[in-house]
């Protein structure tokens, strides 16, 4: 795995970290905003994201997850409940002029470490929330979670090393969450070797559309407020980007994926 330059790096947790309300209508909430989704079957979507907080690979230099760019520090969260977030999600639709509710993301972080989530999305459907997705690494289904097409689960897996071997490598999901999984998305890395320079074998039979996209290389560290873009040639280190955003080109021509990027690194939003 190519070397990365790790940003915001935090703990490891697990479902036992949020033990402490599991009975309430609570969450760990890290960030309520307003963008365009960038990546996956929905990009370019306006879409409102809230951002839990804490992941079970928080770690990310140990957890094969190194280029991670994203800040869901575990520590820092707010203990919300489902009204207080529902409240804060639509303060920041007052931006905009349309009075529909857009797509609702729930990101990470991760997830589905925090069991009320299935009570949050089934708190969303009474609220005539239209469209919930959720982004996840898979490596997890919470329980209850709605089975309906209204509530959409997007899993990026990432790879862990083999307690036999030593080696990097994808696992095969369980199969309830092949089950209930809508599309994967991958990260792509062009150098050989990595274990993200192709996605895994097992895609070719899971049943769900394969989204691949390229890891963004980052040259230092972002500051706090600062919101990257492939445009800062001082941030990003583009000679390795642009090498993996060809590579997963010539991948998806060459085997048929879906090909996805992180588009909003192009407009300069969250």
């Amino acid at each position: 795995m190519g070397e990365h330059v790790i940003q915001n790096p935090d703990i490891n947790v697990g479902p036992g970290s949020y033990k402490g309300f599991a009975n309430d209508e609570l969450l760990v909430v890290g960030e309520p905003f307003y963008t365009i989704q960038g990546e996956g079957p929905y990009a370019g979507h306006p879409a409102l994201f809230v951002r839990l907080a804490g992941c079970n690979r928080g770690a990310k230099d140990s957890m094969g997850c190194a280029f991670c760019d994203t800040a869901f520090q575990f520590n820092l969260g707010r203990v919300l409940t489902f009204n207080q977030i529902e409240l804060e999600l639509l303060d920041r639709l007052q931006v905009s002029v349309t009075s529909k509710r857009p797509m609702l993301v729930i990101t990470g972080g991760e997830p589905i470490m925090q069991n009320n989530l299935a009570a949050f999305c089934h708190y969303l459907l009474m609220h005539k929330w239209p469209l919930i997705q959720i982004e996840s690494n898979g490596d997890r289904l919470v329980p209850g979670l709605p089975e309906t097409d209204s509530v959409r689960l997007v899993v990026s897996p990432k790879v862990s090393r083999n307690p036999t071997t030593g080696e990097w490598e994808y696992r095969e999901p369980k199969p309830a969450m092949l089950a209930r999984v809508n599309s994967f998305k991958f990260l792509i890395e062009a150098i050989a070797g990595s274990p993200y320079n192709m996605p895994p074998r097992w895609t070719d039979t899971c049943g769900s559309p394969v989204y691949i996209s390229p890891i963004t290389h980052y040259a230092r560290p972002v500051v706090a407020g600062e919101h990257p873009t492939l445009w800062n040639h001082r941030l990003v280190d583009v000679p390795r980007t642009r090498a993996n955003y060809t590579y997963a080109a010539e991948l998806a021509m060459r085997y048929g994926y879906r090909l996805s990027h992180q588009s909003h690194l192009l407009w300069g939003v969250p």
